[in-house]
C-alpha cells in the first residue's frame, strides 16, 4: 500500500528512518536502478560484495519504487515486475531475501514461490509474502507452498522493515553456529539448509529448518512462545498466531521423526523423543 498523501508520506519515512537508526545507526545509498526494460537485473549494486541483497517482485511500479525507498538504506534492492523476470533474477542476482506479492498478474505468488522452492538455485533463499490479502486462506496456501513469513500491505512501513533486518541478521547469525546438528534419527546441515529423517531429506522453508533448529538446540526443555520469538524471529513483530500456524505446518513434514514437538499447555512446546510404542 502506497501513501495516499504527503502527510502520509512523510510519516512513513520518518518512521522508517527511525527504524533504520535503530538497528543500523547510519544510512548508505546503495542501489541504482536500470532504466532499460530489457537488462538483464534491474538493479546494480554500488556498493562491496558484503551488500545484503533483497529482491522485490510486484507488479505495482509504485510498490517496487517504495519498497525500494524503504530498504535502501542498508540493503541493495533488485526488482522485478512479474513471474519471469523474477524467477531470472533469482538465479542471476543472488538475492539473500526475496519479498514477494500473491497477486502477480502472469503467474500468481503461490506458484512462483513453490517453483522458488523446488528448485536446487533458490530453495535457500527466505521468502516473505507482502500482500493486500489478509485472509487466512491466502496466508495459509503461501506457508503451504514454501513461504517463511508474511506482512500486510497495510501494516506500517517500519513492520516491514524490522522484519526483513531480522532475517537478515538470522542469516548472519547462521555463520557462528555449528553446521551439523543430530537429534535421534534426525540430520540438519545449516550449510545446505537440509534436513533428513533417516536419510530422507524434508522440505522445509527457511524460516522453518530454523524453528526446528531452535527446538533440536533445545531438545527435552520446555519454550515460551516468548523464548522462540527471540530465537527464530529475532526482533520481528509477529503474534502468538504465527507461531502456532508454523508449529501446525512443522509437524506434519516431520513424519517419522523420533522425536515429538508437543504442546505444553499454558507454558509452550517442547521437542521430546516419541515413546517407542506410540512413535509413528
Amino acid at each position: 500500500m502506497q501513501p495516499s498523501s504527503p502527510q502520509e508520506a512523510d510519516t512513513a519515512k520518518c518512521e522508517t528512518l527511525q527504524c533504520a537508526t535503530d538497528h543500523c545507526g547510519t544510512f548508505q545509498s546503495i542501489t541504482m536502478t536500470s532504466k532499460n526494460p530489457s537488462s538483464k537485473t534491474e538493479g546494480q549494486t554500488l556498493s562491496g560484495s558484503t551488500t545484503k541483497r533483497i529482491l522485490v517482485i510486484d507488479d505495482d511500479p509504485g510498490i517496487l519504487d517504495f519498497i525500494e525507498e524503504l530498504l535502501s538504506f542498508r540493503f541493495q534492492i533488485l526488482k522485478a515486475s512479474d513471474a519471469t523476470s523474477g524467477l531470472q533474477l533469482a538465479d542471476t542476482g543472488k538475492p539473500d531475501l526475496i519479498i514477494l506479492d500473491l497477486g502477480l498478474e502472469n503467474q500468481s505468488g503461490h506458484d512462483l514461490c513453490r517453483v522458488l522452492r523446488r528448485r536446487p538455485e533458490t530453495k535457500h533463499i527466505p521468502i516473505l509474502i507482502y500482500t493486500g490479502a489478509d485472509d487466512i486462506e491466502n496466508l495459509t496456501q503461501a506457508f503451504d507452498f514454501g513461504a517463511d513469513d508474511y506482512v500486510i500491505k497495510s501494516a506500517r512501513p517500519r513492520e516491514l522493515v524490522a522484519r526483513v533486518v531480522a532475517k537478515i541478521r538470522r542469516l548472519e547469525e547462521q555463520v557462528d553456529e555449528p553446521e551439523v546438528v543430530t537429534c535421534g534419527n534426525l540430520t540438519m546441515n545449516a550449510a545446505r539448509l537440509e534436513a533428513t529423517i533417516d536419510d530422507r531429506t524434508i522440505p522445509l522453508s527457511v524460516l522453518e529448518f530454523n524453528l526446528l533448529r531452535f527446538f533440536v538446540v533445545n531438545k527435552e526443555k520446555v519454550v515460551s512462545r516468548q523464548q522462540i520469538l527471540e530465537g527464530v524471529w529475532k526482533d520481528a513483530v509477529v503474534s502468538n498466531r504465527t507461531i502456532d500456524t508454523h508449529m501446525v505446518y512443522l509437524r506434519k513434514k516431520l513424519s517419522g521423526f523420533s522425536h515429538n514437538l508437543a504442546t505444553v499447555y499454558g507454558a509452550g512446546y517442547i521437542l521430546r523423543e516419541t515413546r517407542t510404542e506410540t512413535r509413528s
